[in-house]
């Protein structure tokens, strides 16, 4: 359910968190970030819809329409980042996107929306390929694990 229920705000353009609380008695050693971090108690979500500029989608066309290549950086959660790219034109509504993903040491893409989300390994000699079929999206950690994972190979593919 959580799960679930996170991704379905996050894909609407939402930007979620997950509220929970904990008990503490008097004299916890309430500095110790990990004490504070430990054994919460989930109570709900907040979620903020924050609209995009009026203008973007005008200016995000007339920049593709000069030959200018476009990337979006944001801190936004990628599910977020992924609907303002596609309501700004970044992205296609059309195309699939994947994600780049890295899980207990394996990177591999897969894609960002759906319940049952299909994996690809990661290659490095095929991300120009998955460029021209997907809309790529990646995180700092998964950019940085696939970049080691490449030897640095990556950074020429990019």
């Amino acid at each position: 359910w959580f799960d679930a229920t996170y991704q379905a705000m996050a894909e609407q353009g939402m930007r979620v968190l997950a509220l929970a609380s904990k008990e503490c008695k008097p004299g916890a050693d309430v500095q110790s970030r990990s004490f504070v971090e430990s054994n919460l108690r989930f109570v709900g979500f907040i979620a903020f819809a924050c609209k995009t500029r009026a203008d973007s989608e005008t200016v995000i066309h007339a920049l593709n329409d000069s030959d200018h290549s476009i990337a979006m950086l944001t801190g936004d959660a990628p599910l977020t980042a992924l609907h303002v790219a596609k309501e700004v034109g970044i992205c296609s509504c059309k195309s699939k996107s994947m994600l780049l993903t890295e899980d207990r040491g394996e990177v591999f893409w897969q894609e960002a929306i759906g319940q049952d989300r299909r994996r690809e390994p990661f290659d490095v000699s095929k991300v120009r390929d998955m460029h021209k079929s997907y809309d790529l999206m990646v995180t700092e950690a998964s950019l940085e694990a696939a970049a080691a994972m490449s030897e640095g190979r990556l950074w020429d593919e990019v």
